[in-house]
């Protein structure tokens, strides 16, 4: 039950003002790139604001970052690069059954095994991949 405090002078409360006014804006994914360097390959993810993430593996082996409050901006799509360690990088909006709010799915796709670390640069996500050594023959 809610209880909303008044006077009868004072004009009925708007519906969802005191949620707008706790909800900040989504971030915006503003950019994705694929940076291959040294021995590593990076997908880089730009935003306007902080970024909230989640990770988990598919049973096929994708990494899926989930950034929690973001929506990608207009542009940003999906990638396929034709050579390097990241062979796709599946962007998807969706909306939270809980918040309603937005979230956007990246779901990665590396062309051999390979491990992950995430760090966070002001707006600047970095998703570094580091392949893994081919298994030893047996003798």
């Amino acid at each position: 039950m809610a209880l909303v405090a008044g006077c009868s002078g004072s004009p009925p409360p708007r519906a969802g003002a005191a949620a707008a006014a706790q909800s900040p804006a989504a971030v915006a994914v503003t950019g994705l790139s694929v940076v291959e360097a040294e021995g590593t390959t990076q997908l880089e993810v730009a935003a306007d604001g902080p970024l909230h993430w989640t990770t988990y593996r598919t049973p096929e082996g994708d990494l899926v970052v989930e950034l929690a409050d973001a929506a990608p901006a207009a542009g940003v799509t999906s990638l396929a690069p034709a050579a390097g360690l990241v062979s796709r990088v599946e962007v998807e909006r969706d909306v939270t059954a809980l918040t309603r709010r937005p979230m956007t799915r990246l779901r990665i796709a590396t062309r051999r095994p390979a491990v992950h670390a995430l760090d966070l640069e002001a707006h600047l996500l970095r998703v570094r991949f580091t392949p893994l050594p081919p298994p030893a023959a047996e003798p």
